[in-house]
């Protein structure tokens, strides 16, 4: 009886131990972590295999474009600092390579215009390096989607210098270290879209942007198989530059938010679904927003973070946050606010179940722009 009652209480002890602090939760929490050695508008960041999160570039405002890089351990709450980026730059887009590695393409430098090359970072090292190839364009506000056999699609994006809106796109391979143009270029030029890969046939859904002629509500898919971009039928309800996409263990695809000259910013929500290749409204959100965050939780509904709104007057950088549940297609508002509202930042699922935000731009009443210094963690209660 008493090897009985052992084994009852090594067992409730390990799924204790199992318990994530969402799981824990009974309220959603926000909770200032650590404090980044720098301001870091759009900076590069990802999570590593290991868990730890890199955070690197990105513009201060008082510092000017960043190279330095630092490294946030969910397990101790602490940053490090690690190798620097060759360049400082900002609004690149950035993927996991198929070894681990990060790859960091393109961004924008205020006295070099926008970047054509790739960076990446090796973790074992904690070092970065130049890749060997280099992109056909420079380019910022781009995306950069990994497929399936491991290349990456980098995507549209801008040249800062002459104003130049892209519709090439190229496969990075990353054993090769090469890029190579796609067999013919998107539809449309665009830059500030979001693009994910749609898990059941592994095609890239590139949605909304800005043209340099105004915003868009078409999307299209780039198909592997024969290397072309097909147009999606039935487009956005509306136009939308800078919004938020990511995809469901299903393959279906939420989007939301983003702005047009005409609306300002949006709180609208639409669901795609590739084997109808369609937009379905659902409901929208509780708060405009544009240059937001979308994160899919652990438990699989998605958190919304932050953003440039103008549901108040005047229009400034929000912290508002809002979960949407796929099994209800509704939103729910949060009862907490990120501490530093801010927008164009990086919000990173961490291996514990937490959000992490890091960087990017606060204005708030109509004072001047700062990028945060603080990196929050939203800790939302598993349903």
């Amino acid at each position: 009886v008493a090897a009985e009652a052992d084994a009852e209480e090594d067992g409730e002890a390990e799924a204790e131990a199992a318990l994530t602090p969402c799981d824990r939760a009974t309220e959603a929490t926000v909770e200032t972590v650590a404090m980044l050695s720098a301001g870091r508008y759009s900076p590069a960041a990802a999570v590593l295999e290991d868990g730890r999160a890199l955070i690197a570039g990105g513009y201060d405002f008082d510092l000017g474009a960043q190279r330095s890089a630092e490294l946030f351990d969910s397990a101790t709450d602490t940053l490090a600092a690690t190798g620097s980026l060759r360049q400082g730059r900002n609004f690149p887009a950035v993927t996991l390579g198929p070894a681990g590695e990060v790859l960091v393409f393109g961004g924008f430098h205020p006295s070099l215009g926008s970047d054509n090359k790739v960076e990446i970072y090796d973790p074992a090292a904690g070092t970065f390096g130049f890749g060997a190839g280099t992109m056909e364009v420079g380019r910022e506000a781009h995306t950069a989607t990994p497929l399936a056999d491991g290349r990456v699609l980098v995507a549209g994006g801008l040249q800062a210098i002459g104003f130049e809106f892209h519709d090439s796109a190229e496969l990075y391979d990353p054993v090769a270290e090469t890029f190579e143009p796609t067999a013919a270029p998107m539809n449309s030029p665009r830059a500030f879209h979001a693009a994910v890969r749609l898990a059941p046939g592994g095609a890239v859904l590139i949605v909304g942007g800005d043209s340099g002629s105004g915003e868009l509500a078409t999307a299209e898919r780039y198909v592997p198989a024969d290397g072309f971009f097909w147009n999606v039928p039935v487009a956005l309800g509306r136009p939308a530059k800078a919004l938020g996409a990511v995809v469901f263990a299903d393959g279906t695809v939420l989007v939301a938010g983003g702005a047009n000259a005409g609306d300002g910013t949006l709180a609208d929500a639409e669901v795609y679904d590739e084997a109808g290749d369609r937009f379905v409204p659902v409901s929208p959100m509780a708060v405009r927003r544009m240059a937001h965050t979308l994160t899919v939780l652990a438990d699989g509904r998605v958190l919304a973070a932050g953003g440039w709104s103008d549901t108040e007057s005047p229009s400034a950088s929000t912290g508002a946050l809002e979960v949407y549940d796929p099994a209800t297609g509704s939103w729910t508002t949060l009862p907490v606010r990120l501490a530093r509202p801010r927008h164009d930042h990086a919000a990173l699922l961490l291996p514990d179940c937490r959000v992490l935000i890091a960087g990017g731009q606060s204005v708030v009443s109509g004072g001047p722009a700062a990028a945060p210094l603080e990196l929050e963690t939203v800790t939302v209660p598993a349903r």
